[in-house]
């Protein structure tokens, strides 16, 4: 676990788990209760683990926060998100229910639907996990649905309740996001026909229309029916004043992508170590070594510091270990425990004069391991795209922002 990930654990740590955290319908708060119908808890409980949050940085170095949906492709698991929130993403990681980290690689991407696909590594899914698909063409305006995802970076899925308004395009929905993205495409791309096609494309492709809670956050969130299977990809809001009516890809575009053998883009990916990814958390490990070498009076000092942060780090490992969600092995964290516990340990032993040295020592070779595997770690980041046809333009989404 990384240094900027211990307020993420300490969330996962003292938040009541039993609990289903409620989106309100207007999108603006969460609330965290128990006290929800048995059909609104079931479908919460079917999915909230095929449900990631996805963190993505881009080029510039900013990161932004979304949701995802674990779907079946074939014998895989995958990732579908927006291609709104994928897009000209220099690296990607996601977050399950269980607060593991994973890296991720873009796909698919498909601009008309807003849609990706992401292939996670590392992480072998468990099928069960994945959502049932099901059929959008079904809903009738009134019925019920819900949407789960993770609203204003919420660490845990939370749930909102509501109905299906219609079917049908952006264009016969929401003439607002219509205008704003003629808008981007004439002043991103002016006098570009094939981003003018793309961007009328996306306007016209099959949504659904429902008044349900959803927030900055909420995008690539799962919308489901009463049977708890997925009808819909959450894309965006409306009018401010109409927060609470929700804009989603139509699930059955979902299926199209992941069949879709003339696919147009492929993205290239290169390897990057965690210690250039984290430069500041890895100096500070290097500066934790210096001062344990320097001289014994530095070294009382940063031995118990360095052990107190493998002693978060071990709350972190039996946390992991108490969950049945996981998608890395309990071995893992069962190791990894040993050699954290022990560092925090030794960090405490320091205190005793007798055995300070051999104790500043263990601190010492655990945060060397640490920074070593930081160096020679590596993770996979975004390159370059590649059109398959010169008459294809770049991905629609690749210049416009996040949400």
């Amino acid at each position: 676990m990384t240094w900027d990930l211990v307020g993420l654990t300490i969330g996962f740590m003292i938040s009541p788990q039993s609990d289903i955290p409620v989106l309100a319908a207007d999108g603006r708060s969460i609330a965290e209760t128990g006290n929800v119908d048995a059909m609104m808890r079931e479908v919460y409980e079917h999915n909230k683990n095929a449900i990631v949050q996805i963190s993505v940085k881009s080029p510039d170095g900013k990161v932004f926060g979304s949701s995802g949906v674990l779907v079946k492709d074939g014998d895989n698991v995958v990732v579908v998100t927006n291609a709104h929130v994928a897009s000209n993403a220099r690296s990607i990681e996601f977050y399950n229910t269980a607060g593991e980290t994973f890296s991720a690689r873009l796909d698919k991407l498909a601009d008309s639907d807003d849609l990706a696909v992401l292939k996670p590594e590392g992480a072998k899914i468990n099928p069960a996990r994945a959502v049932d698909i099901g059929d959008p063409s079904k809903l009738s305006p009134g019925e019920i649905c819900f949407a789960i995802g993770h609203p204003r970076g919420y660490f845990k899925p939370t749930i909102s309740r509501g109905t299906v308004l219609g079917l049908g395009s952006i264009s016969s929905m929401s003439p607002e996001i219509v205008d704003l993205t003629r808008e981007a495409v004439n002043r991103l791309y002016p006098g570009h026909k094939g981003y003018e096609a793309a961007g009328e494309a996306f306007i016209n492709a099959p949504h659904i229309d429902a008044r349900v809670g959803a927030d900055h956050g909420s995008s690539g969130g799962g919308l489901f029916d009463k049977q708890g299977k997925l009808i819909g990809v959450v894309q965006a809001t409306t009018e401010e004043n109409r927060s609470s009516e929700t804009l989603s890809v139509s699930s059955d575009r979902v299926k199209a992508l992941l069949n879709d053998p003339n696919y147009k883009f492929e993205f290239k990916y290169g390897r990057e170590n965690v210690a250039s990814q984290a430069p500041g958390e890895f100096a500070a490990k290097v500066v934790g070594l210096g001062a344990l070498a320097v001289s014994p009076i530095s070294r009382r000092i940063a031995a118990p510091v360095v052990g107190g942060y493998y002693g978060l780090q071990a709350l972190d490992d039996i946390r992991l270990l108490a969950q049945d969600n996981l998608f890395r092995s309990k071995a893992h964290y069962a190791e990894k425990l040993v050699a954290d516990g022990g560092a925090f340990a030794a960090g405490m032993l320091t205190f005793v004069p007798r055995f300070r040295l051999a104790a500043s020592l263990v601190v010492g070779t655990r945060l060397a391991v640490d920074a070593l595997t930081d160096y020679t770690d590596t993770r996979p980041v975004m390159e370059k795209v590649e059109r398959r046809s010169a008459d294809t333009p770049e991905p629609l989404f690749w210049k416009i922002s996040h949400f």
